[in-house]
């Protein structure tokens, strides 16, 4: 008899349905936006496990108890996990989240504090902009630190550095003499851009010509002479 009931329980526990992935909060959505393959609606509860694209023009807000705040940009993809979230392209940003990047792992350095960051891919393109907060980038080369207000760029997507004249470095010096746009940066940029580097990375300030509006996909180009899509705020919709 006792065997009889070990069978039937035995049954009746196959029968019940895998245990589901665990909620990771709710989505606000403007415009097209995708969770695995299917068009999700504004309001939708999101798991582990799922993943997101947007449509152009698009963004998709996550808001999560673990994770803070997390935006999926215009014409990204990522996928979510109790643990991080995974960019494979496009741009997200974060308060408090753990974002993968290829083999890299960017987080706050203090996850409690009032933290907020850009981690890009596009065209094989990474950067990441630190806003408010330090961030930490881990990899298998090692760790550094990317400070509050400085962004690193992939080194494989600057361009090669134009030769320095004589008269490009009195130029500089005289920028610096007058209280130009040129600055010098503070020690711990410096500190930051060398670890940085080790890694294949070139550190920079986002206080001079990088900070703009809302990252788009700027080009290598567009970084070092011109503009680059940045956002230091987040993005509507709000919670």
């Amino acid at each position: 008899m006792q065997r009889y009931f070990a069978i039937i329980l035995a049954c009746a526990l196959a029968a019940l349905p895998a245990s589901a992935a665990p909620a990771l909060g709710g989505l606000t959505t403007a415009g097209a936006v995708w969770s695995n393959q299917v068009a999700l609606p504004s309001g939708s509860t999101i798991y582990a496990g799922d993943v997101i694209e947007t449509g152009a023009d698009a963004l998709a807000v996550l808001s999560s108890p673990s994770k803070g705040r997390v935006e999926i940009r215009a014409e990204s993809k990522a996928s979510l996990s109790d643990d991080a979230v995974t960019l494979s392209s496009g741009v997200v940003a974060a308060d408090r989240a753990t974002v993968r990047l290829g083999d890299l792992s960017v987080a706050a350095k203090d996850a409690a504090g009032d933290n907020w960051f850009v981690v890009s891919d596009r065209d094989g393109e990474k950067l990441i902009a630190a806003y408010r907060g330090d961030v930490v980038v881990r990899g298998q080369d090692g760790a550094f630190t990317v400070p509050a207000g400085s962004f690193a760029l992939a080194a494989a997507a600057l361009p090669p550095s134009p030769q320095t004249t004589d008269k490009d470095k009195k130029d500089h010096d005289d920028d610096d003499k007058a209280g130009g746009a040129i600055k010098r940066a503070p020690r711990t940029a410096g500190r930051a851009a060398g670890a940085g580097a080790k890694s294949g990375w070139s550190i920079g300030s986002l206080g001079h010509w990088a900070s703009v509006a809302v990252v788009t996909g700027g080009t290598a180009a567009a970084i070092t002479g011109t503009v680059v899509a940045l956002d230091d705020t987040p993005a509507s919709p709000q919670d």
